[in-house]
């Protein structure tokens, strides 16, 4: 089994100053990969550094998220698991943000669960494993 790390726990991370390390303490019998649409949110946070030094720590910390963990990409299988809960949801008059049903999504198709500061959000998706450390 495994987890993908959403963006709001390296987010946390990050502003922490602790090292990522602290996520194979938090899960140690859990394999630990991103989903490609998370990389994008936190390099949107490097974008939008209100300084150049802030902004080339925070890419630093993307690169190396990137190097430490396997990175898995929104593929044509994700994009029927995602239609499929973004309709169930729906049916339901529930709603999840688009970068958040990308992961779940990316999550199922793998057989892992999220590991999340946004617990609420994600665990209106039936069959995804939640973690929130």
């Amino acid at each position: 089994m495994g987890l993908l790390i959403d963006s709001s726990v390296f987010i946390e991370i990050e502003r922490s100053n602790q090292p990522l390390e602290v996520l194979r303490t938090l899960v140690p019998n859990e394999d630990i990969a991103v989903a490609s649409v998370t990389i994008a949110e936190i390099l949107t946070g490097a974008f939008r550094a209100d300084t150049a030094s802030r902004r080339i720590n925070r890419q630093r910390f993307v690169d190396l998220v990137m190097e430490s963990f396997p990175l898995y990409s929104y593929t044509p299988e994700t994009a029927l698991i995602h239609a499929r809960i973004w309709a169930d949801l729906a049916s339901k008059g529930q709603t999840v943000g688009g970068h958040d049903l990308q992961i779940a999504a990316t999550a199922i198709q793998l057989g892992f669960g999220v590991m999340t500061r946004n617990a609420r959000d994600f665990q209106r998706i039936p069959t995804l494993r939640v973690y929130t450390p």
